[in-house]
């Protein structure tokens, strides 16, 4: 017998119990895959998981094709498989013209559907898809835990805080993500405060003075959640560290409200996380004059491999599901 110290048996635990979930998550892809239809094809366009690929040339259902970019000339090109009657996307923009497309290729197919792996429909021309006849599903909350997690790693709030009652946290948004939030800074003793539609809803720009931990999970619209005069609001308040966290859009904020982020180093760090095509406009807008340091951009909240798995499960069950309807 081999004796380990309790942290290095939890340890060891905590490998073996990853190893086992990544089997058991591993089986489960491939019987999905192998349930999907026989004769038609999937064009996967959005992240997945480590193995994914591998268990997709083996499928014994539909045929996988890989391909990056969300451009109609891929279905006029020489890549393009027999009956592509689904295609995934991630974050990308899905433009009419990709519809048009795809319909003009499957012209003799009834049933598309597109598959938004993920929640927002903000980047798909629906109205092009509906016309053209076309189906658009998403995976609505599977990934929420996982970019919950990643909110509260980047607001320092992964652990309880020396002192709970100097910290001031705001969640914008209470949604499923948003949710997550709320419960895992409550776990950890900050109990935040959530600006949302509700009508008892406090106003935003109250709810920023003297908040130090601010978390935007909040659906957008063609306005700006965010807007200069609410971080005049934020920064008004007491002189510590501010970290802001946002999942949501980068329309979610004014270009002036992270100008004036940007232009307090001192007291302000912002993390923007979401599909890198939809942050380039905006952090090219940002950046125009030079990086800012202070404000960060990545793609990182479902990066995990975790969340990669759960998300491509949900992908192929709906796929699997919406056969046997």
């Amino acid at each position: 017998r081999c004796w380990l110290a309790p942290s290095l048996r939890e340890a060891g635990m905590c490998t073996l119990a990853s190893a086992w979930r990544g089997l058991c998550s591993s089986s489960r892809l491939a019987d999905l895959m192998n349930a999907t239809r026989v004769g038609h094809s999937i064009v996967w366009m959005a992240p997945s998981a480590h193995m994914f690929k591998s268990h997709a040339t083996t499928s014994l259902g539909s045929k996988f094709v890989f391909h990056d970019n969300v451009d109609p000339k891929f279905f006029t090109g020489s890549n393009v498989p027999d009956r592509p009657t689904t295609v995934v996307v991630s974050a990308q923009s899905v433009s009419g013209q990709f519809f048009e497309a795809w319909r003009e290729k499957c012209r003799h197919e009834q049933q598309l559907t597109l598959v938004r792996r993920g929640t927002s429909l903000g980047s798909i021309d629906m109205n092009a898809a509906k016309e053209l006849g076309i189906d658009v599903v998403n995976t609505p909350g599977v990934n929420s835990p996982h970019v919950a997690k990643f909110v509260i790693e980047m607001l320092g709030l992964s652990e309880p805080l020396a002192d709970p009652k100097a910290a001031k946290a705001v969640v914008v948004g209470a949604g499923s993500v948003g949710q997550f939030v709320i419960d895992m800074m409550t776990n950890v003793g900050v109990k935040p405060t959530v600006v949302n539609r509700s009508p008892e809803s406090p106003s935003l720009e109250t709810a920023l003075l003297g908040t130090t931990h601010l978390a935007v999970c909040a659906a957008t619209s063609n306005k700006p959640i965010i807007t200069a005069a609410h971080i005049r609001a934020l920064l008004a308040g007491k002189k510590g560290r501010i970290k802001i966290c946002s999942v949501s859009r980068p329309e979610a904020f004014s270009v002036e409200a992270i100008l004036m982020i940007a232009q307090h180093q001192d007291r302000a760090t912002l993390r923007f996380d979401y599909g890198d095509s939809i942050l380039a406009p905006t952090r090219e807008k940002v950046n125009r004059d030079g990086v800012k340091a202070n404000v960060t951009w990545s793609s990182n909240a479902m990066a995990s491999e975790a969340c990669k798995q759960d998300m491509d499960e949900a992908v192929l069950s709906i796929l699997v599901n919406s056969r046997a309807l």
